[in-house]
């Protein structure tokens, strides 16, 4: 990697390097999202599987 780095000019180094931090930072935030919106997802899943067990109009009203 090193030997790599040494066969660009600083300048394109620093350019892939700030290109590979932006695009880390990105998927970072995407996959925090995507994370926050299955546990969601989920949870409005699970309220509305559970309104519909309480809320079933073939049960007999008392």
């Amino acid at each position: 990697m090193n030997v790599l780095l040494r066969t660009f000019p600083q300048s394109l180094q620093f350019f892939f390097l700030q290109l590979l931090k932006e695009n880390s930072i990105r998927l970072e935030h995407i996959f925090v999202f995507l994370r926050i919106f299955s546990l969601v997802l989920s949870r409005y899943i699970g309220k509305k599987r559970m309104a519909k067990q309480f809320w079933n109009p073939s049960r007999e009203t008392p």
